[in-house]
């Protein structure tokens, strides 16, 4: 037998085993596959391979036995050879020696069955030697002879001879190897890798089944966890991955990798401070780690120390030049200095080293957008896609694609699969919005804007997009509300005042006899009629007629009906920008009178000069703005 062929088996075995653990083939495929690596050698015996072992077995006419193949070391003693009528010391005839043989195994096998039916036990070898994973292997040794078959013994038949002996297998049971803790780490890592993010994260949970304190299973969660929030623009991923990762520093406070994900999972919620004292340890831990000083240079990179980070991603790549997470940073440090180009080769080469994991290609599409290579980045973000269908990242970004190139069907269909991978994430709906919005479809804009902000009450932009299209569509009120909304949450924002203008013309009483100016043309009390003892709160509706938004500190007084001379009480003064044409603005603090009988009041509202002297504002009509509550 030739040793090629032994070697040639074992490499088709791993070569399935990988295939096995990368789960591209099942169980029960790889099992059939590794049945039909069985071959037979020149002395008629049959070899296989152990599907958890790897080694081989020979079939020694009755079992599978352990064995070395020929010319390895520790090679087996062959086993006996088959009798013939040449080697017979008696010279019995050939075909007497086969019905002796095959008299003796029907005796044989029929005793066996007969105990079994007695005993209701199963036909099994050892575990030990059966060559698949699991229990023992039924196996069933069949003789085939022109005796046995024919149920004749020819008397002048002495040409007879032995056809081989050939071991048939039953339906092997397949059971599932115990892994240890270790072994569930291992799966989900390379689970991880393949974008398989819940089947690994299945087995760091298993692990954390078997041994509840293992710090390294938290920490490798931890960063599956923060590449699926990533590619699904998933915040609860990210905190949920933070949490991993303190759970494992907790447990091992000295391990560098451990560290080193929960640096990571600082960085990836905005928390850079702890981050790099995290990454700082890691790298103290272990000096000579890739990963902890790719990390750290990451980390440098958020708390604005491009030099520094420059050298720890460089160290990075020194100690492994196929550590993707280095190259990675490095193209982050590149992009920072505007060297697009040198960046784009380092995320290539990430991709390159990681071709499984989908989070590569949807960093690989966003700097081959800063490239302005549009074609190259949408396919980086369709490859995202194939290994990880529920990346709504990346249908946002070939969406955004689209509609920057005013394709705006494709931006649409794309932005929609964006919300189907995950009808949980506000960038997705937003992005939606933006794009029915530019294909001047302000209506079918509402839902996915309003879902937005459900998603995310602080997302002023969609609040703002929002109200341009209230108003366009004939509601300047909701408009409003929703602008007002907006610049509660970041009064600066352009489009955010540029709206507002636009509802405080759209709002404004014709007033054309009016002179240019501010004034106050109602002034309500909240609640609308107070009681003796109870705060209250007043709204003044500002009138703007410059043409130009107006800045001014103001105030509410308050004066007793009996005493309009002295005031009584006074809200804390404020400042406001006040655009053109009409808006109400509450004043800042309530008032509140003490217990006593009803009395009538009045309000007055002033502003300030920089003497801080006080001058009540006017109505439209001339008189002063004042209120009796």
């Amino acid at each position: 037998m030739s040793q090629d062929q032994f070697r040639k088996a074992e490499e088709e075995y791993f070569r399935l085993k990988g295939q096995l653990a990368a789960g591209r083939i099942t169980q029960s495929q790889f099992e059939a596959a590794l049945k039909e690596l069985m071959f037979q050698d020149g002395q008629g015996r049959y070899w296989m391979l152990g599907a958890d072992t790897g080694k081989w077995y020979v079939h020694d006419g009755k079992n599978w036995v352990e064995a070395q193949p020929p010319g390895q070391t520790g090679q087996m003693s062959p086993p006996s050879q088959p009798m013939t009528a040449a080697s017979s010391g008696n010279k019995m005839p050939i075909f007497a020696i086969v019905a002796i043989v095959g008299i003796v195994l029907l005796i044989a096998v029929a005793g066996i069955l007969i105990f079994l039916n007695q005993s209701g036990t199963k036909v099994s070898g050892l575990a030990t030697s059966t060559p698949f994973a699991g229990p023992p292997t039924p196996v069933v040794v069949v003789i085939a002879t022109q005796a046995t078959l024919t149920s004749q013994v020819p008397a002048t038949s002495a040409a007879t001879t032995t056809s081989p002996v050939t071991p048939t297998l039953a339906a092997t049971p397949t059971v599932t190897k115990t892994l240890s803790a270790a072994d569930y780490i291992k799966q989900g890592d390379e689970l991880t890798f393949q974008s398989k993010f819940g089947g690994a994260a299945t087995a760091y949970q298993n692990a954390l089944k078997l041994d509840p304190v293992n710090a390294l299973a938290y920490g490798h969660w931890a960063r599956l966890l923060d590449h699926q929030g990533y590619l699904e623009f998933n915040r609860d991923n990210f905190l949920l991955a933070l949490s991993k990762a303190e759970a494992g520093s907790q447990l091992a406070p000295n391990d560098a990798e451990v560290a080193t994900w929960l640096s990571r999972a600082y960085d990836w919620n905005g928390n850079f401070d702890k981050a790099l004292t995290a990454a700082q340890n890691a790298v103290r831990l272990a000096p000579d780690s890739a990963q902890a000083n790719a990390v750290l240079a990451e980390v440098l990179i958020d708390n604005n120390k491009l030099s520094d980070a420059d050298a720890a991603a460089q160290k990075a790549i020194l100690l492994d030049p196929n550590n993707a997470d280095a190259h990675r940073v490095r193209a982050f440090v590149f992009n920072s200095r505007q060297q697009t180009q040198a960046a784009v080769a380092e995320l290539e080469k990430a991709a390159q080293l990681e071709p499984n994991l989908a989070s590569r290609f949807l960093t690989l599409g966003s700097i081959y957008r800063i490239a302005k290579d549009n074609a190259k980045a949408i396919e980086a973000y369709q490859k995202t896609i194939a290994l990880y269908p529920q990346a709504a990242a990346a249908f946002v970004y070939v969406g955004e694609i689209y509609r920057e190139l005013k394709q705006y069907d494709q931006a649409i269909d794309s932005h929609t699969k964006a919300t189907q991978a995950n009808d949980k994430s506000p960038e997705a709906f937003y992005g939606l919005g933006q794009t029915l919005v530019a294909a001047d479809r302000c209506a079918d804009a509402i839902a996915p804007l309003q879902r937005t902000i459900e998603l995310n009450p602080r997302a002023n932009l969609a609040m703002t997009i929002l109200g341009q299209c209230q108003l366009k569509l004939g509601n300047p009120t909701e408009a409003l509300l929703s602008a007002q909304k907006a610049a509660a949450l970041d009064p600066n924002n352009t489009d955010t005042k540029n709206l507002l203008a636009a509802l405080a013309s759209a709002l404004a009483t014709p007033t054309p006899s009016l002179a240019p100016g501010l004034y106050v043309a109602e002034i309500r009390s909240e609640p609308p009629q107070p009681t003796r003892n109870q705060s209250v709160g007043f709204y003044a509706t500002f009138l703007n007629t410059t043409g130009n938004p107006q800045t001014y500190r103001w105030l509410a007084y308050i004066y007793r009906a009996s005493n309009l001379r002295n005031s009584f009480g006074e809200s804390a003064p404020q400042v406001s920008m006040i655009p053109v044409g009409t808006q109400d603005i509450k004043t800042i603090s309530d008032w509140r009178t003490g217990v006593g009988p009803c009395e009538d009041y009045f309000v007055r509202i002033a502003w300030l000069d920089n003497n801080n002297k006080a001058t009540t504002f006017t109505m439209p009509d001339g008189k002063p703005a004042e209120k009796n509550f």
